[in-house]
């Protein structure tokens, strides 16, 4: 697990295990109770002030990009929502980036899926989406062409919420 939100929740078994021993501790040895619980009080307050740091960048969804995607180079889900939050900002061309070397780390998602959400970012950043486009989808593996169908879910709420007035979707 490479991000950092998914092990706190299961970090609080640990801190069970360590009461657990505390108690043990408490019922043998009557006088070490309160070094113990010193330690233990000490220990959450480090743990605490190392996550109230992260507070900061995960209550701005820009700022926890970006530190995904400098965190977790290589990670093809940190990619592709650096390339929507650029796109969204209107970089389309630095977007196509990301959502490029999300694809070359992604195991999953085809060259029809990778299409589909470039077609996504143009609408996303407010641009009109080159016929093209639109003319090589289908063109690579026809009998299956994409792999993943959230990718197009993510094209159709794109549609629906208004970023891509001009966009063609009979031709789609």
């Amino acid at each position: 697990i490479y991000f950092e939100h998914r092990n706190y929740l299961p970090s609080i078994g640990l801190w069970l295990f360590y009461a657990s021993l505390i108690g043990v501790f408490a019922e043998k040895f009557q006088g070490s109770i309160k070094p113990l619980c010193a330690i233990l009080v000490f220990c959450l307050l480090i743990v605490t002030a190392r996550t109230s740091s992260q507070v900061v960048v995960w209550s701005s969804a820009p700022l926890l990009v970006i530190n995904n995607v400098t965190s977790h180079p290589k990670s093809a889900r940190a990619n592709k929502d650096m390339a929507i939050q650029l796109a969204s900002s209107g970089a389309l061309d630095l977007g196509l980036l990301y959502a490029e070397k999300s694809f070359q780390l992604s195991t999953l998602e085809s060259v029809g899926d990778r299409q589909l959400f470039e077609i996504a970012l143009h609408c996303m950043a407010g641009r009109s989406v080159p016929m093209q486009r639109i003319d090589r989808l289908g063109l690579f593996n026809p009998a299956r062409p994409f792999g993943v169908v959230a990718t197009m879910n993510g094209l159709l709420r794109v549609m629906r919420g208004g970023s891509c007035p001009d966009f063609n979707r009979v031709e789609l």
